[in-house]
């Protein structure tokens, strides 16, 4: 292959590659609520077995620290 076909080449996986990336950025936002809720039961049925004295917070909730945080 000649200079121009692997640079063609690589633009045509570049594209592939950023259509892919926004594809999955929008199924996650729509779908973050679920994940976190389907991480979060077995948490909180772990969390209400634990005698009070000894949980490691006050409510059955999880710990965001960073860009996704939510308090």
């Amino acid at each position: 292959m000649t200079l121009v076909e692997h640079l063609d080449e690589l633009r045509t996986r570049l594209v592939i590659s950023m259509v892919a990336i926004a594809v999955g950025s929008v199924v996650g936002w729509f779908l973050y609520d679920a994940v976190v809720e389907l991480l979060l039961d077995p948490y909180c049925d772990y969390w209400q077995t634990v005698p009070p004295e000894v949980r490691p917070t006050e409510e059955c909730a999880l710990f965001f620290a960073g860009a996704v945080d939510r308090c």
